[in-house]
């Protein structure tokens, strides 16, 4: 996960990652910290994700998919 250039700055953490049914909820929270990263992320390994993925934060914001990369 990114939080791309406009949270410059920004941590992220992973407080808690919950199942609903079908969707695997992650949760996350950013926090400002003065850091000099212009593009925080963060990688999350799970041992089992359902059909649908949700990545939303404290705040109960849903982040949306980004474009594919390659």
């Amino acid at each position: 996960m990114s939080l791309g250039e406009e949270i410059a700055g920004d941590n992220i953490e992973v407080p808690d990652v919950e199942e609903e049914g079908n969707t695997t909820v992650i949760k996350v929270k950013t926090f400002y910290n003065r850091s000099d990263e212009k593009n925080s992320f963060i990688a999350i390994g799970l041992d089992r994700v359902q059909s649908d993925v949700v990545i939303e934060d404290t705040n109960g914001t849903v982040f949306k998919d980004a474009p594919d990369v390659e």
